[in-house]
């Protein structure tokens, strides 16, 4: 269902004489009945034409310049862009000009993948210039036009392509593939950031397989090792970890918030490999880490299951705090509770198990 919000600006627009359609990942994720939330527009209204169409909105003019205007109406940010034809690309990343016109095919026709280049009225009739339809039905990707050229034109296409192979679980048509490994060189003229962002999305997809598939592709930016059991798990920071065993140099070419980096270095440079995937199958990363000071040097699988019952963490400690308080446990004297049950069980002096844990506290006389 698309927003009536957007349908109001469609309406202003073409009431105003001008042809005005969805465009993009909205229109595609409609079609496959996945949420989505990010609208782009594209009109053959000119900026300024649209800027006084829409004088009662909020509107930001940072791509006026590209043709792009952005309005913001509630919680919901739309841009909005005039048809244009694009001149020729510089560094392989941005258009040294571009020109408005009047013609949506043409617009179209310089986008990036068929199943992005579909249009949607305000009725919600889908137009398809680019095959899309028939891309999205058969769960291909493909590139609009000559992929070579497509790519050349912006390099970071390379990237979303596989973005959106791992997202979608879609696969990559031949054409498309081979021009992907053919222009992978130009990845160096893409900035860390970028590289950064489009390689955390597609670690982070529901699909990482495509690491393993796309390696020589994306080791123009990361060196890394993929291994099946990255799909055990949910978590960034286990699949980061995972795929840089080995590489601990290239956590520091990620920008990504200080902590997840620190764990991610912390949990590679363990280098226990078997226990790092045991505890990614398990989800509990803060486990893990607790671990990793509990051994110290210990590699072993067979030493943690010897050990199991030892292992603790404040998140994990086998009796409900909660219920504790309830029956009377003074809640200011928890935190110092649990720091002397953590280093009784991590001494090895008690299990971390409820019975073992209750006769503890007894003995304390905290109950």
């Amino acid at each position: 269902m698309v927003d009536h919000r957007i349908i109001q600006l469609m309406q202003l627009i073409k009431n105003s004489g001008f042809e005005v359609y969805i465009v993009g990942g909205a229109v595609r994720d409609y079609l496959l009945k996945a949420p989505f939330n990010d609208y782009d527009l594209t009109t053959n209204a000119l900026p300024d034409e649209l800027i006084a169409i829409l004088a009662g909105y909020k509107i930001i003019k940072t791509g006026i310049k590209h043709g792009t205007i952005t309005v913001i109406t509630e919680d919901l940010n739309v841009e909005i862009t005039t048809y244009r034809q694009e001149g020729v690309y510089l560094n392989h990343r941005q258009p040294s000009e571009v020109s408005f016109i009047r013609n949506v095919m043409e617009d179209v026709k310089r986008r990036d993948l068929t199943i992005n280049g579909l249009l949607m009225d305000e009725n919600e009739k889908i137009i398809d210039y680019v095959g899309g339809l028939a891309d999205l039905k058969s769960r291909l990707i493909r590139t609009i036009g000559d992929p070579n050229q497509r790519l050349q034109e912006d390099a970071l296409r390379i990237l979303r392509t596989i973005r959106f192979a791992a997202t979608l679980n879609f696969v990559i048509e031949d054409r498309t593939k081979q021009a992907l490994f053919d222009q992978k060189h130009l990845l160096k003229q893409i900035s860390a950031e970028r590289c950064s962002q489009e390689f955390i999305k597609i670690v982070k997809a529901p699909h990482p397989e495509v690491l393993a598939e796309y390696s020589e592709i994306l080791g123009e930016c990361y060196q890394y090792n993929y291994r099946p059991s990255i799909k055990d798990t949910s978590s960034l920071i286990f699949r980061l970890a995972l795929l840089f065993e080995g590489h601990p140099e290239e956590i520091d070419k990620l920008i990504i918030d200080r902590s997840s980096k620190e764990k991610t270095k912390e949990l590679v440079m363990s280098k226990c490999s078997d226990l790092l995937v045991h505890f990614a199958k398990i989800k509990h990363l803060n486990l893990y880490l607790d671990y990793l000071h509990f051994i110290q040097d210990q590699e072993s699988l067979i030493f943690y299951e010897e050990n199991k019952d030892y292992i603790v963490s404040a998140n994990n400690l086998a009796v409900d705090f909660a219920k504790l308080i309830k029956d009377g446990m003074d809640p200011k004297k928890i935190k110092k509770i649990k720091a002397e049950l953590i280093a009784n069980i991590r001494q090895k002096k008690i299990k971390n198990s409820k019975d073992e844990i209750m006769s503890f506290l007894k003995t304390l006389e905290v109950l």
